[in-house]
């Protein structure tokens, strides 16, 4: 019976399915059921390049766009208030200049006698005029407006107001039609001995630009534009530029403290205002924040192309490279599924890296060391088998013999105490017939227990209190514990455990038990019993203070027939093992602090018992 324990478990340690067990692993590792492809691995690998590879670059790419932009933002921003400044400085100087100019014409005209008929004024006008000078038109007119006298260079046609209300000393005035500017004019007194005369000068709004100093479009990408104190348009490059500079000149405000980024059109860009605080004008800068930021936007698409095609070779090599690790362990798998099924294998043969290499040659060598451990294995249980045979021969023959020695037993025994009666007392035959009674009882209790193990009886369950059974074991060894001046103690189970069992054969094992302890222990020794819940188990611990159960005994005592009695029959414990088994329960030997035995009865309570079977 140990040989075959023992081959049991040398079996089950290498059992065909471990190895299936081992492939599940292995197909685990590279989720690959069997026959298809391996992606688990190329999924991690595949993560775990893009995120090394790709991540540092995305987060250097991302932080680099926005100091960039900030930067270029920042610097255009500087470049708008730049040139805002600088173009409104021109326009304030051309204007000075042409103011200048017109001072220097009163000065002329003052110097000779302005005092004529305004038939006569004219040529003195016209002389005045430069073909290459600032007006196109010049004017004479009296303070009140009324006109003395007013020329036109070459074949220009000025378009003069009907009334000049602000034409006042060193003014400048505006002339609208009906589609915008015509005209801006400039005036300067001339005083005389009767009255005071006003020289104003005419400059077309086709020469606004030129004459302005005026580039409307700076850098290319830079719209600008000028506008009256009002708002009305002066000069802007182009239709569709006027209602988009006129929106941001509404919204941003003469007096604005800087540039700002605002949707202009529908699109964003950056707007910057600036007044000519002489004639109330009023410089609008903008420009369009997608075209402000096209380089940097051309390199970002550049830079994603580029981290597209880095990802793709990244996809590429951890397709090739995961193939390449991927590979060997599915041979492993496969392999070790068909030697978990028919026990037959070819040696796997490398194609990876060099832990894969050590993994294989580790799999080879099993695969060959279970192989011949398969053969061991075989004959082992050939010879086992063949032994179980005939030990279940020996006890199918034992068991009858029991039985036919039963019997006739019995009556013996009833002719012996039949004649031990008849014979005197003090007859020499007494002790012979007395002896031979005693020896016969023990032939009787053998055939009993034999026949019990053999043939175990049916059980009997019902659901019962662990504790009437512990009380019932102990009503039954106390007579024996007094006569041996043993200590027997007791601890209840606290709460409404129960358990489902034959209570006859429950008692039998643990009076069994009980008694071994007794007879274990020295006088004055002392056997405690202890029924505790653990876990939805109920666990009869029997201790004693005797001398314990060595360690190379204790897998031999629930061998049958197995004693350390001189007149014990072997069969007590493998009997009460085989009850308690047959009630799925379980008896483990254990060693108390004081160094005795404690034999453990584990016992599943009612309603453990029911959960399992539903």
């Amino acid at each position: 019976m140990y040989n075959l324990e023992g081959y049991v478990v040398y079996a089950m340690s290498y059992h065909p399915q471990s190895m299936g067990q081992l492939a599940d692993s292995l197909r685990r590792m590279t989720h690959t059921p069997r026959g298809r492809v391996s992606i688990g691995f190329q999924a991690q690998l595949l993560v775990l390049l893009l995120t090394f590879g790709l991540a540092p670059s995305i987060l250097v790419v991302s932080v680099g766009f926005v100091v960039s932009r900030a930067v270029i933002l920042e610097q255009i921003e500087l470049g708008l208030v730049d040139i805002a400044n600088r173009e409104a400085t021109l326009v304030s100087t051309e204007l000075r200049r042409q103011r200048l100019l017109l001072r220097t014409i009163t000065g002329q005209l003052a110097a000779r006698e302005t005092d004529r008929e305004p038939a006569d004024l004219a040529p003195l006008l016209r002389s005045s005029l430069q073909d290459e000078g600032v007006f196109d038109g010049l004017r004479l007119a009296t303070k009140d407006g009324r006109e003395l006298a007013h020329v036109a260079l070459g074949d220009a046609d000025p378009q003069w107001p009907e009334t000049f209300d602000d034409a006042s000393g060193s003014s400048v005035a505006l002339h609208y039609g009906a589609d915008g500017p015509i005209a801006y004019m400039l005036s300067e007194t001339i005083p005389r001995a009767t009255d005071t005369l006003v020289l104003i000068g005419h400059v077309a709004a086709k020469d606004f630009e030129n004459l302005l100093g005026l580039g409307l479009h700076p850098l290319g990408i830079v719209e600008q534009g000028l506008f009256d104190a009002t708002g009305r348009v002066i000069l802007v490059p182009h239709d569709h530029a006027a209602e988009l500079l006129h929106t941001a000149w509404e919204a941003q405000g003469v007096e604005s403290a800087g540039v700002v980024e605002m949707d202009v059109g529908g699109a964003p860009a950056l707007v910057f205002t600036t007044s000519i605080p002489e004639i109330g004008w009023t410089l609008v800068v903008s420009m369009p924040t997608k075209l402000a930021l096209a380089p940097i936007t051309r390199l970002r698409s550049l830079t994603i192309v580029v981290m597209l095609v880095v990802a793709m070779i990244i996809v590429v090599t951890a397709h090739f490279v995961a193939a390449y690790v991927t590979r060997p362990l599915r041979e492993l798998a496969t392999a070790a599924q068909d030697l978990g099924h028919t026990g037959l294998y070819q040696a796997v043969r490398h194609r990876g890296i060099a832990e894969t290499e050590a993994l294989v040659r580790a799999f080879n060598e099993m695969a060959g060391d279970l192989s011949r451990s398969r053969e061991e294995i075989e004959r082992m249980h050939d010879q086992e088998m063949e032994r179980a045979q005939q030990l279940a021969t020996v006890g199918e023959l034992a068991s009858g013999v029991a039985h036919e020695i039963r019997n006739p037993l019995t009556g013996v025994l009833g002719a012996l105490e039949l004649a031990r009666k008849r014979v005197p007392d003090d007859d020499d035959a007494d002790a012979l017939l007395e002896e031979s009674l005693v020896q016969l009882h023990r032939i009787e209790n053998a055939t009993a227990r034999l026949l019990q193990f053999a043939r175990p009886p049916a059980l009997q369950a019902v659901v019962v209190d662990p504790n009437l059974l512990v009380e019932r074991a102990m009503t039954i060894v106390s007579p024996k514990a007094d006569t041996r001046r043993v200590q027997l103690h007791t601890t209840l189970c606290e709460g409404n455990a129960a358990v489902n069992v034959d209570p006859e054969l429950l008692v039998q094992v643990i009076v069994n038990i009980m008694l071994n302890a007794i007879d274990a222990v020295d006088t004055g020794g002392t056997v405690t019993t202890t029924a505790v819940l653990v876990d939805s188990t109920i666990r009869i611990a029997i201790s004693d203070t005797g001398p314990g159960v060595a360690e190379d005994q204790r897998d031999q005592i629930f061998r049958p027939f197995y004693t350390t009695k001189h007149q014990g029959t072997g069969l007590g414990l493998p009997i009460s093992q085989q009850i308690i088994v047959r009630h799925g329960g379980q008896i483990v030997v254990e060693t108390t602090p004081s160094g005795g035995a404690s034999f453990v009865i584990v016992l599943p309570t009612v309603q453990a018992a029911e959960a399992s079977h539903a």
